[in-house]
């Protein structure tokens, strides 16, 4: 497997640097390939002592009681456009969608910012529709 591993990466890196003197006519020479693609197999060996142990367990969704809905909010971020989308979902106890809304926002200054936008915009739409028992949910801890 380790001898594959190593056949793959050393062709990636060759096509890579074919390429390179094609279109932008750098050369790189045998030994700076060999040398790159040992470097960068070490590097993925020492990826390995930074995965997990042990998963974080994350709960399900789960539909809201009685006569409640659930709102769920969540939100994408673009750093380089300061630009964020919103994503708004109300479910009844049936797991029903009763509404749902996508909102494009701009002028955003943080991936924090993008989440409380989007909780408000939750909470907003609950209002505009009448609800009375809601619960608000979303994945950002220090937003909720």
């Amino acid at each position: 497997m380790a001898m594959c591993r190593m056949a793959v990466c050393a062709l990636w890196v060759i096509w890579t640097s074919r390429n390179k003197f094609i279109h932008e006519g750098k050369n790189q020479l045998g030994g700076q390939i060999a040398i790159f693609v040992q470097n960068y197999l070490n590097e993925l060996d020492g990826l390995k002592s930074f995965i997990p142990k042990r998963r974080i367990c994350v709960d399900r969704w789960n539909a809201p009681v009685g006569s409640r809905l659930k709102v769920n909010f969540d939100a994408a971020f673009n750093n380089h456009n300061k630009e964020s989308c919103s994503r708004l979902v109300i479910r009844n106890s049936k797991v029903e969608v009763i509404c749902s809304k996508i909102e494009m926002n701009s002028k955003i200054l943080s991936v924090f910012v993008t989440e409380v936008v989007a909780c408000l915009q939750a909470l907003k739409l609950g209002l505009q529709l009448g609800l009375r028992e809601v619960e608000v949910e979303g994945d950002s801890r220090s937003v909720i």
